[in-house]
């Protein structure tokens, strides 16, 4: 990145599809190093959004969405509307409410699955206890069962 004057930077906001997690912050940042004009990077990686400071007479959004593409990543203007809607409306509640709607249902799941063992053996806590803690736990086979009726070597 280059030292620049105040005066002559600039600062470009986009939306990056693909900015998930600061590992692809990391690439973004190392691609646009490279760029001349570049003088400043921030990303906020919940929002998909990155910020660069350039030199408008050495670099321009152009230059900065052509480096992101390198990187097989999308990137583009940041515009109010983007701040509300990013996804395309038909994949708008997927995206926005996809991984807690999923977290939720694994949740449900695991919590169903609880209660059903609890119905099932009249004690709830062996879920928790599956290995003999004390006696409360469900209790292990004998160390002395031979598989397949092999006598112990």
């Amino acid at each position: 990145m280059t030292a620049a004057n105040d005066a002559a930077t600039e600062q470009l906001d986009f939306r990056v599809e693909g900015l998930d997690c600061t590992e692809e912050a990391t690439l973004i940042r190392r691609e646009l190093a490279g760029c001349a004009g570049v003088c400043d990077i921030s990303f906020h990686v919940i929002e998909g959004r990155m910020t660069v400071a350039v030199d408008r007479s050495l670099c321009g959004p152009d230059e900065v969405t052509a480096a992101v593409a390198r990187l097989r990543m999308k990137a583009y203007p940041w515009t109010p509307a983007s701040d509300n809607a990013a996804a395309p409306a038909a994949a708008a509640f997927w995206e926005h409410y996809g991984r807690q709607l999923l977290v939720g249902v694994s949740g449900g799941a695991l919590g169903g699955a609880l209660a059903w063992h609890g119905i099932e053996t009249g004690r709830l806590t062996a879920a928790f206890l599956a290995h003999d803690h004390g006696g409360a736990g469900t209790p292990h086979p004998p160390r002395s069962v031979h598989w397949c009726g092999s006598a112990p070597t």
